[in-house]
């Protein structure tokens, strides 16, 4: 929701507001499956040449950012519940 409000100043006045932003980026969890399912399949393709370790080491990265980000997103819909 956006929400626009002005407000006249006086020479020297001050206010303060308070804002609240809230996050709304969402991966939907499809997507989030099909990255997970395209890092596995590309750290097995290159696990036996000179990339492996490399491979390995970075899709493990990715598979556990992939992890926090679902873990994140299941705890925000829990709280965004009345």
């Amino acid at each position: 929701m956006r929400w626009k409000k002005q407000d006249q100043f006086a020479a020297k006045e001050t206010k303060k507001f308070i804002v609240t932003v809230r996050d709304v980026w969402r991966i939907p969890d499809e997507d989030i499956k099909i990255i997970k399912e395209q890092t596995e399949k590309l750290t097995d393709f290159l696990k036996d040449t000179p990339y492996g370790k490399y491979a390995t080491a970075q899709g493990k990265t990715i598979l556990d950012i992939l992890t926090g980000i679902t873990k994140l997103q299941a705890e925000l819909e829990i709280l965004a519940c009345p």
